[in-house]
């Protein structure tokens, strides 16, 4: 099966996380309020929070199944994830941010940092560091890093969140473009109904841990 597919339980602290859901879209969104359990989710599904019980599957490759105890570690999930924030390397400089992730000889990490510095329009801004960047650079460098290693599905935790309210509407636009070209399936986590609208095929509504209803972008409202 094409998609991605979560069935999963889940406790941090005193938050229990039960979430169920199946998507085939390039681009999904986890839409919800703050506190519901969105990230968690992410995290999850990028192997960086161990489930309880339950089952994930990307593109009919098995991530996570408690009863086959498969948990595949982070490394391996060929997940790529954009945290909000952005999280990038402040002592590294633009180029060693996006190829921080590559493995294979120097000519060809190269070669994958200068396409996709290209590909978001920093190619000449290469040497720069992390206090050189607007916010919107800095994202767009944050995507470039999950991309780099051609990752099966791409998680953008509120992606728009650091960013000025003026610049999200170009940003997603340019958000659009980027991830269409490189051609990979998105899991967009946010609150904003707006991003879920500009950026979305399918939505996943949460509500206190929960999946309350998916459907198409008519879900987002607005």
């Amino acid at each position: 099966m094409n998609g991605l597919s979560v069935d999963i339980v889940a406790r941090q602290g005193d938050f229990d996380l039960q979430v169920a859901f199946d998507t085939s879209a390039a681009v999904t969104a986890i839409l919800g309020p703050s506190g519901a359990g969105k990230s968690l989710t992410l995290r999850a599904i990028a192997g960086l929070l161990r489930p309880e019980r339950g089952r994930i599957v990307l593109d009919g490759r098995t991530l996570f199944d408690h009863p086959q105890k498969i948990d595949l570690p982070a490394r391996s999930r060929r997940v790529g994830v954009v945290f909000q924030g952005y999280a990038l390397f402040p002592h590294l400089d633009v180029g060693a941010n996006i190829g921080f992730g590559l493995v294979g000889s120097a000519a060809e990490r190269d070669r994958r940092v200068q396409e996709l510095a290209a590909l978001v329009e920093l190619d000449d801004r290469l040497e720069a560091r992390h206090s050189e960047l607007s916010g919107g650079q800095q994202q767009r460098i944050a995507i470039a890093r999950a991309l780099a290693p051609r990752p099966q599905l791409v998680l953008l935790d509120e992606p728009f969140a650091a960013v000025d309210p003026a610049l999200r509407q170009r940003l997603r636009e340019g958000l659009r473009a980027l991830l269409a070209r490189e051609g990979v399936r998105v899991l967009l986590v946010t609150h904003d109904i707006a991003d879920a609208r500009a950026l979305a095929e399918r939505v996943v509504r949460m509500e206190h841990g929960r999946v309350v209803a998916t459907g198409g972008v008519e879900l987002a409202g607005g």
